[in-house]
């Protein structure tokens, strides 16, 4: 299992290895590289751009995902990964992590403390232009 956007571009090689679900409000109208399976669990109803904090929107993200509960959300990742066996789970929503925060990535690391299951990012952030110091020239 991964984590993307749906703007990041790959190969239809590459596409082939994974099954794109969808976990955001709406999603691309255009034809993508791989199969989109609608999951609107992980979604981020009633909080999507309600909060501008990233603190603020994790609390009530993470509450949610906790509602939800982590039995109900691995069963229904389970039988879509039953549906396609020799493809890989790709998490997908809208947001460049280069930009802003998002909740994918807010549902990797909470997936990862309830499973032990690590969901990397398919695309590496960029660094973001950092300033040296005085002390460091």
């Amino acid at each position: 299992m991964k984590t993307s956007r749906y703007t990041y571009k790959m190969s239809k090689a590459e596409a082939d290895k994974y099954v794109g679900l969808a976990i955001s409000i709406g999603k691309p109208k255009w034809k993508m590289n791989y199969e989109m399976v609608e999951f609107g669990l992980l979604a981020p109803w009633g909080i999507m751009n309600k909060y501008e904090e990233e603190n603020e929107y994790r609390e009530h993200y993470i509450k949610r995902l906790e509602r939800i509960g982590i039995g109900r959300i691995k069963n229904n990742i389970e039988r879509i990964q039953k549906r396609y066996p020799d493809k890989e789970i790709l998490f997908l929503c809208w947001e460049d992590l280069n930009k802003s925060f998002c909740h994918r990535r807010m549902f990797a690391e909470w997936y990862e403390s309830k499973t032990g299951i690590k969901i990397p990012e398919l695309e590496s952030p960029k660094i973001k232009n950092i300033q040296l110091s005085l002390l460091s020239l």
